[in-house]
């Protein structure tokens, strides 16, 4: 008798390939995290194989994170305007596969200023709640890159937030840049001003 092992799926990767709303891929239930099986796995399979062997998925979903990432390079940030990027991901905020997609496209373009900078201009524009936890998640990461301009942004963000949950990540980072560190302080100053906790 052949001895059953677990394998879980790669959930990343599974969610992946489940894009919703505006985006034209097929949506496939996602439900099942772990399945058993043995050497005959094929037949236990609880959920479509289609999952495991349909590349039509897989190259639909390189080629919508592709057009994402061009929207997001295409887009102009200025002042006072809402950017193309902006708008598309204000109005698909509640879209999970999405917001997957822009932190792989976040982690994929780490080291394109320009890429990094546009993203977190766009999570300023949204509330706490709305990419929560990734786009929490990027900010901090965008704080530890070795790029004042990228670092500034994501302080940015968590000052458009201002609240209780804002403040706590705040207080909490490590800013070498002088300058920049004063800059936070006054952000932190304000917010806890504003929440009534000098």
């Amino acid at each position: 008798m052949l001895k059953e092992k677990e394998y879980t799926i790669n959930m990343k990767v599974f969610n992946s390939i489940n894009i919703t709303s505006d985006i034209e891929t097929e949506k496939i239930d996602n439900k099942i995290e772990t399945i058993i099986f043995d050497e005959n796995f094929i037949k236990e399979l609880k959920i479509n194989q289609d999952i495991f062997y349909n590349n039509d998925l897989i190259k639909k979903q390189a080629i919508q994170k592709n057009r994402i990432l061009n929207l997001i390079k295409e887009s102009e940030n200025e002042w006072g305007c809402i950017s193309e990027f902006e708008e598309f991901l204000i109005n698909n905020k509640s879209d999970k596969f999405l917001i997957n997609m822009i932190n792989e496209i976040f982690i994929d373009n780490i080291h394109d200023e320009d890429v990094i900078v546009k993203i977190l201009h766009a999570f300023s524009k949204l509330n706490y709640k709305d990419t929560y936890p990734n786009a929490q998640t990027m900010c901090l990461a965008a704080i530890s890159i070795n790029n004042t301009e990228i670092k500034e942004a994501a302080i940015e963000v968590f000052e458009s937030w201002r609240n209780s949950e804002a403040l706590k990540l705040l207080q909490i980072i490590d800013i070498k840049e002088i300058w920049l560190k004063k800059y936070c302080e006054e952000i932190i100053n304000e917010i806890k001003e504003e929440l009534g906790n000098v």
